[in-house]
């Protein structure tokens, strides 16, 4: 893994769709996005692509399968995005392929909106039947369609810009949380030769930090042998917790339900190094606690 991030940078993402036939809403299931990829890759239900390749069922991939099928990153893929609709959800998103070195003729790009984490319940009101309530990097919109959009034939050093745009769904509660997957890929082989993605929504919403607390190692309890806990009280009603490293890895993440001026207990992973704590609002709105962890 180690080495593919050194190759891939922040570029290296596990996109997931929600199943057809699991209760998921249709626009993103049956008929919609999640068939459109099953069909593109000719894979079955559950199935899971590494660069193209059906590497199996998706709870059996690692990274061995990119190891075999590795991405040839052969392009600079440059996302940017403009808000264009006057209540913030109307986005113009632009890819600008740079080709490091020469670019076949049939390549095209796809452009993916997916959401950091979905929670069917907060969003859609409902538990699809096979009981996973949330998804990290849950796909929401083929924004190049499943066809994507053809990239002319690159010498080094040329570029192409494509500009497509984005609608979000009403439903999607979290804009904050959206993020933008571009990946170039040969469309009659599916081997992709690039790949990247955003660290901030397309919309242009970011989240406004109400407070952030630092916090003393004196102020950590116990909770069972290495773990520890921390006493907080609510800044919001019905409060969504997570907990990430500093390097913004996702390590817990938990409601906690109750209302404001509340006095709750987050207990922490057990691991060393330093705990970012977020505690956010439905509105956009959060507050940090940094919190020393085992170790520290």
């Amino acid at each position: 893994m180690e080495d593919l991030k050194a190759q891939m940078g922040d570029s290296l993402i596990s996109l997931t769709y929600g199943e057809a036939g699991m209760g998921y809403p249709e626009d993103l299931t049956g008929g919609g996005i999640s068939w459109r990829v099953m069909t593109y890759y000719d894979l079955p239900m559950g199935g899971a692509a590494a660069n193209g390749v059906d590497a199996g069922n998706i709870g059996t991939v690692d990274v061995n399968s990119l190891t075999a099928n590795p991405i040839s990153m052969i392009a600079d893929l440059e996302i940017t995005s403009k808000v264009s609709g006057t209540n913030n959800k109307i986005a113009d998103i632009t890819v600008k392929v740079t080709a490091k070195k020469v670019l076949p003729a049939k390549a095209k790009l796809h452009i993916i909106v997916f959401q950091t984490r979905l929670n069917w319940q907060d969003e859609y009101g409902m538990t699809p039947s096979n009981g996973q309530i949330y998804m990290v990097n849950a796909v929401r919109d083929l924004v190049s369609d499943s066809t994507g959009e053809p990239v002319s034939a690159l010498a080094a050093g040329e570029a192409q810009s494509i500009t497509k745009t984005f609608t979000a769904d009403p439903k999607v509660k979290y804009p904050d949380s959206l993020r933008v997957s571009a990946i170039l890929q040969v469309e009659d082989t599916k081997e992709i030769l690039s790949v990247s993605q955003t660290k901030k929504s397309p919309l242009g919403i970011s989240p406004i930090v109400v407070s952030h607390h630092i916090l003393n190692k004196t102020e950590l309890e116990i909770a069972s042998a290495g773990f520890q806990k921390i006493g907080v009280t609510l800044p919001f009603s019905n409060a969504s917790v997570r907990i990430y490293t500093t390097a913004g890895r996702i390590v817990k993440s938990q409601n906690c339900i109750g209302v404001k001026g509340q006095r709750v207990s987050i207990t922490l992973p057990e691991a060393d190094g330093v705990f970012i704590i977020k505690l956010f609002a439905g509105k956009d709105l959060y507050t940090v606690f940094t919190v020393p962890s085992n170790g520290n």
